[in-house]
């Protein structure tokens, strides 16, 4: 279960001027995952379609050893996603977005 509630603060990271989704100074491929609706840094497949995200003010969470997670439903205004540490069985990186069609771009 989730280990949030409604009365949440959330540490919403400052605008850096680009997105937080980056790897060695270049933009991260990410992979969607229909059946958590979120973005990993690792594909399932070979033939995964890769997404670049902007992401501009999120949350950071450490989600290890919990599941299943949700996205909670109290984040503040001006955070436009979350990015998920230790996400799943091989620990990988998780991004949600508010916005899949604004946020995400395939190639």
């Amino acid at each position: 279960m989730w280990p949030f509630n409604k009365k949440n603060s959330y540490q919403v990271l400052p605008e850096i001027g680009h997105s937080y989704v980056m790897e060695n100074g270049e933009p991260m491929l990410t992979y969607y995952r229909p059946n958590s609706g979120l973005f990993c840094s690792t594909p399932l497949s070979t033939n995964d379609t890769p997404y670049l995200l902007n992401i501009r003010r999120p949350i950071v969470m450490d989600v290890k050893d919990i599941a299943p997670i949700e996205i909670p439903n109290d984040l503040p205004t001006e955070c436009d996603g979350i990015i998920f540490k230790n996400y799943g069985k091989y620990y990988i990186t998780a991004f949600y977005v508010k916005n899949k069609s604004l946020q995400s771009m395939s190639f």
